[in-house]
This record gives C-alpha cells, sequence and structure tokens, in this order.
C-alpha cells in the first residue's frame, strides 16, 4: 500500500511538471508558481509583479534586505547608519530627514537613487504603491505554503497564475538583543515605495506589507525606515 500511494504521488508530481513546462515551479500544495521576471495575474490595475524579491534569483529567494530610500544592503540597519536621516537618530519625535520630508514628498517611487528597484532593475521597474498592495490583498488568493523548502505565500491572481512570496521576516536593531533577523520564516515584510502621511506619523514611516502569523492577516502598514526589510517590485506602466 505504501508503494502503491508513493507511485501515485511520483505520476502526480511527474504529470504536475510536465502540465506546467519551464515557466513554473509546484508549491508544496500543488500549486503551480510563475517563475517569470515579470507576472500577470490578472489584475484591474493591469500591474505586473515581479516574480521574485529584489536580490533573489528565484521565486523563493529571500533577496536582500533594504532600508526604505536606500540601495544597497547592509551588515547593520539603524537610525543611526540611516543614509536619508539628517539628525536626532536617538530622538523618535524630532527626527530630522534630508529627503521624503512631508506629504508633498511621499513617494519614491521610479527614483534611481532611492527606489532599490529601479536601481537594481532599470527604469521599467520600480517600488509598488500603497493602492498596489492593497490590490494584492484584495483581489487575489493567498495560500501558505512551500516552495523548495521555503515558507511563504503563494499568491493567486484572478486569472490563475500565481507567483511566491517567501516569508523572509525583517531585519532591525533590538536594544535588547542588538542585530537581528525577525521571524524569518514565519512573517512576511515587503517594503512600499510610499510614506505614511496620517496624522500619527507625518510621514516619518514608510507603508508595507506585513503578515503577522500571530494575528493570522494581512495588512498594509508601516515600519520604521532605517528597518531591513525587502522588495518586490512591479514593472512601471506606460500610458
Amino acid at each position: 500500500m505504501y508503494r502503491l500511494a508513493h507511485l501515485t504521488v511520483a505520476l502526480l508530481t511527474a504529470s504536475l511538471l510536465a502540465a506546467c513546462g519551464s515557466h513554473s515551479l509546484i508549491a508544496e500544495n500543488g500549486m503551480m508558481i510563475e517563475k517569470e521576471k515579470a507576472v500577470d495575474l490578472g489584475l484591474n490595475s493591469k500591474t505586473l509583479w515581479a516574480g521574485w524579491n529584489i536580490g533573489a534569483k528565484k521565486p523563493e529567494g529571500y533577496g536582500k534586505y533594504f532600508s526604505w530610500g536606500e540601495t544597497k544592503p547592509k551588515k547593520k540597519y539603524t537610525w543611526a547608519n540611516y543614509k536619508l536621516l539628517k539628525s536626532n537618530p536617538d530622538d523618535k519625535d524630532n527626527r530630522v530627514f534630508s529627503k521624503y520630508t512631508n506629504e508633498t514628498q511621499n513617494s519614491l517611487i521610479g527614483d534611481s537613487k532611492t527606489d532599490v528597484a529601479t536601481a537594481k532593475w532599470g527604469n521599467d521597474w520600480c517600488m509598488p504603491t500603497q493602492a498596489q498592495i492593497n490590490e494584492l490583498l484584495r483581489d487575489c488568493e493567498w495560500t501558505w505554503t512551500k516552495l523548495n523548502g521555503v515558507n511563504g505565500y503563494a499568491v493567486k491572481g484572478p486569472n490563475g497564475k500565481s507567483i511566491f512570496m517567501p516569508a523572509a521576516g525583517t531585519r532591525f536593531e533590538s536594544i535588547d538583543e542588538g542585530e537581528q533577523c525577525f521571524a524569518e520564516g514565519k512573517t512576511l515584510y515587503y517594503w512600499c515605495g510610499e510614506l505614511d502621511t496620517s496624522r500619527s506619523f507625518k510621514s516619518k514611516r514608510a507603508y508595507c506589507l506585513i503578515y503577522e502569523e500571530d494575528y493570522g492577516k494581512f495588512y498594509d502598514r508601516n515600519g520604521d525606515r532605517c528597518d531591513g526589510k525587502t522588495v518586490r517590485a512591479v514593472r512601471r506602466q506606460t500610458k
């Protein structure tokens, strides 16, 4: 019976692989994951999402971690070494930034000096807007699974195509424990290219996509700009 079951699984996997062709991978739950650089998920906005993170070479790769507005990864992610901070790194209420400082200067999208997607992949690519992240959350089916042993979510679009977003966690400086990677393998943290302009934060924090396992839900919220998070690019739309 065991051999028969094992043979059945092997045949099913082979069948799926044949159906996928060279443009897809198979997640642990059997979902087919696109491995093209730009993936059309059938979204109303026509947004094409990247098939893998900035700094990665495959869908399940974590890629690199970046502070918001920086284009190079670092060993430590702190306010003291954040390039867009002008002064007062230890005063959370009075930090002064050299760029993106008010509600009319709240987006770095497409700026090759600060948008890591544009800097690394060229002018056709950029970091997503908050609206694009919310559309991905709202209009796609999210399923927790593994791809080649890596935890993350298969994100299935309205047209049936899927991308994989690995749970790479986030990097930040902990006062108690020093530099660490938080919730690697359990939590998604992806930067958005826009700042939070709500009254409570006044553009001092940036929007990001977060899935926290403890709450069991997805939502857009904000994070300290100096934190290291992963980036999933989108193709720039032409009018």
